[in-house]
């Protein structure tokens, strides 16, 4: 459980992952804009007639049913890091949140195959290889993103 068996996944395992991201997909599809005004505004969304308390739980409900599906073909660990990594990448390197989505997308994809490219030539198990990818990726847009990273906003005070 803690870090999966991700070469030991079966068809079965696939096809249940497959299905609860589709299903998960589709209900954020389907509720993208009141998502966004619940997750940034919640007040707002109040006022205008939104839900909130089904957004809340629903929002939690897609989230722990993605990572308990995913739980045993990549593990806890990779998992939370698959949660966490990507949009905190992505924050740091764009203030738009269709730019933060597709980003974010880039990074889990990226560092997935990195990952598992990496493990085999080391000879490491790939789910915390890729963890490891996702951490030089964060620690390279903390130090160098175009607004948020260290390096540039150092840059920018001294002139």
């Amino acid at each position: 459980i803690l870090f999966g068996d991700m070469l030991g996944v079966t068809w079965a395992n696939v096809v249940q992952t497959g299905l609860v991201a589709f299903g998960a997909l589709a209900v954020i599809l389907a509720k993208r804009r009141d998502l966004l005004v619940f997750t940034f505004d919640p007040q707002h969304g109040r006022a205008v007639g939104l839900r909130i308390d089904w957004l809340h739980y629903g929002l939690l409900t897609i989230l722990s049913l993605v990572i308990v599906s995913a739980l045993q073909a990549v593990g806890l660990i990779l998992s939370i890091a698959l949660v966490i990594a990507p949009g905190a990448i992505a924050h740091l390197m764009t203030d738009r949140f269709d730019r933060m989505l597709a980003v974010s997308i880039a990074v889990g994809v990226l560092s997935s195959i990195v990952g598992v490219l990496l493990s085999f030539h080391i000879d490491a198990a790939p789910a915390p290889t890729i963890v490891v990818v996702m951490m030089v990726l964060f620690i390279i847009a903390f130090l160098f993103a175009p607004k948020h990273g260290i390096m540039r906003s150092s840059a920018r005070r001294q002139t």
